[in-house]
């Protein structure tokens, strides 16, 4: 019981420090596969993450993954009907890392990973406004509703 209070209180307090503490709309995106890259909607006031669900598949033990830390995260990357547009697992498994909170991801992928903990496997469903919105990303429609299937591999 204790846990899950802890955990929600994380959950709470990374929450507010995005909201405090989001990044510059100008931070430069760096060594992203192509279809993480150039979100379309900057974090703004008016941004609502009310939309995003997400659903802890496998609760981690280790380190948690909270804004200016770097992390590293498999994932893959699907359409509401399942159609897969992106995996880490098929670029020779190699993690995707980069700074949480810090501008480099979609506002919704970067939001949905606040407060894994390492070991950690969870399912991030992002609104369109949350992804690449009214922009069609290679094989990704525009318009769409992006699902993605993470496990938090490190945290530093």
């Amino acid at each position: 019981m204790n846990k899950f209070i802890f955990v929600g209180a994380l959950v709470i307090f990374a929450i507010a420090l995005y909201i405090f503490f989001r990044p510059a709309p100008d931070t430069p995106i760096v060594n992203l596969p192509e279809v993480m890259q150039e979100p379309t909607v900057e974090p703004t006031p008016a941004l609502s993450f009310d939309d995003v669900i997400v659903e802890d598949i496998v609760i981690g033990t280790g380190d948690v993954a909270e804004p200016g830390k770097q992390v590293a995260v498999q994932y893959k990357g699907t359409l509401l009907d399942g159609t897969e547009f992106d995996s880490s697992y098929s670029r020779d498994s190699e993690p995707l890392v980069f700074v949480v909170d810090a501008g480099q991801m979609i506002p919704g992928f970067d939001f949905g990973v606040q407060g894994m903990r390492v070991g950690g496997t969870r399912k991030i469903t992002l609104p369109p406004e949350l992804g690449y919105g009214a922009r069609e990303v290679g094989s990704i429609p525009a318009n769409s509703t992006l699902v993605f299937e993470v496990v938090l591999e490190s945290v530093e």
